[in-house]
């Protein structure tokens, strides 16, 4: 082998093996799921948030109002866990996905979701008698009056509590 081509093969070897890392790389991010389920218990799963597990169902039917879908949330047993509660505004818009539309969720994870409001915790700004949801036609968001019925509910719990 010639000093030429030694020197060539000197410069051209590492880089080939930076930009063969480099695309494996890229390969790996973009094929694997960057969401990795893990289940907290029968039937609650955990999504993005470590410290939340999630019912992966629903309440069955449709709440009657809000206070239903809190009462719902706080009488649930699942995966031997009793500390399910209704979800915060910004933890339900956490499970909306907007590569989604009708309902904007991956139902691979969550099963029953139906493109509808869905109640949250979070009072609505200036009354204790409304309450925000998140629609899961498209994942948007408004202030909906407790007494309104056809809302679902999809329970959470923090997984840091055993």
């Amino acid at each position: 082998m010639s000093k030429k081509n030694k020197k060539i093969l000197k410069i051209i070897l590492p880089l080939a093996i930076f930009v063969l890392i480099f695309v494996i790389l890229i390969i790996y991010f973009y094929t694997s799921d960057s969401t990795t389920l893990k289940t907290c218990g029968e039937g609650g799963i955990i999504y993005k948030n470590n410290n939340l597990c999630w019912q992966q169902d629903t309440k069955p039917g449709h709440s009657e109002n809000f206070e239903d879908a809190k009462n719902y949330c706080e009488q649930l047993v699942l995966g031997e866990k009793e500390d399910w509660r209704l979800p915060t505004l910004i933890e339900l818009e956490g499970t909306v996905d907007y590569n989604q539309i009708d309902p904007a969720i991956d139902q691979r994870v969550f099963k029953n979701t139906g493109s509808i409001p869905y109640w949250t915790s979070t009072p609505s700004a200036g009354t204790t008698e409304n309450h925000m949801y998140v629609h899961f036609e498209k994942g948007y968001q408004g202030a909906g009056q407790d007494f309104r019925r056809g809302y679902g509910t999809r329970c959470v719990r923090d997984n840091t509590l055993f």
